[in-house]
């Protein structure tokens, strides 16, 4: 199982809801398994900062975990991507130096 579906069974319980929650859990992970473990991190954190659980809906969505891992694969690229150009924050932060 991948760090994200440890997290949320830590954080909601493991998924009784389910007929099945061994297949269910590995539906999940046939449907995200692919992100790496920093995206599935990151996804982790919004969805458990998010997801408010209710008698009906312990857990957040297939749907919605699928578009966590989405956003969170766009945001993590970018991040990379400007760490990797020199653009991260604090290059943003720093005042330009001059020449004496």
């Amino acid at each position: 199982m991948n760090s994200l579906i440890k997290r949320l069974a830590t954080v909601y319980g493991h998924p009784e809801f389910a007929d099945d929650p061994r297949a269910y859990l590995a539906e999940l992970n046939r449907l995200i398994g692919h992100y790496s473990e920093p995206v599935l991190e990151h996804a982790a954190n919004k969805l458990i900062r998010e997801h408010t659980p209710t008698q009906r809906n312990p857990w957040p969505s297939p749907a919605t975990i699928a578009k966590a891992c989405s956003e969170a694969a766009g945001t993590w690229g970018k991040k990379a991507a400007n760490r990797s150009l020199g653009n991260g924050p604090l290059r943003l932060l720093r005042k330009p130096t001059t020449s004496s």
